[in-house]
């Protein structure tokens, strides 16, 4: 596991891995990991965002290494709002993407690849 760093929030503690890149189905995935106060709780989220999803929120040909670790901190944020409800299951996929079926494979390869 390659982690980039941690936060600790009162309620939580969360860590995020380095990204990494899937060059058959051309997207970035990682894993985020909300951690309860307690040890208790713990919830993985795998994420995946395509080339071309971040290529279009970046404005450039090929997102940088800085700009994909910007978008996973507004990813963590986004989960982070959720409070303690981020807890309701131990497992949580967020996809993103630009053209139909872009999700339906990002998926298929995480559920398939879970634990690489």
């Amino acid at each position: 596991m390659s982690l980039i760093g941690y936060l600790k929030d009162k309620s939580m503690k969360i860590v995020k891995e380095k990204f990494k890149f899937e060059p058959k189905f051309n997207f970035y995935w990682g894993r985020i990991y909300f951690i309860s106060d307690n040890k208790e709780k713990k919830t993985k989220i795998l994420w995946a965002a395509t080339h071309e999803y971040l290529r279009k929120q970046f404005l450039t040909e090929a997102p940088s290494g800085k700009e994909i670790d910007s978008f996973v901190n507004k990813v963590v944020q986004n989960w982070k709002r959720a409070g303690r409800s981020v807890f309701k299951r131990d497992l949580e996929y967020d996809i993103y993407a630009v053209f139909p079926g872009e999700k339906e494979v990002a998926l298929s390869w995480l559920k398939e690849n879970r634990k690489a």
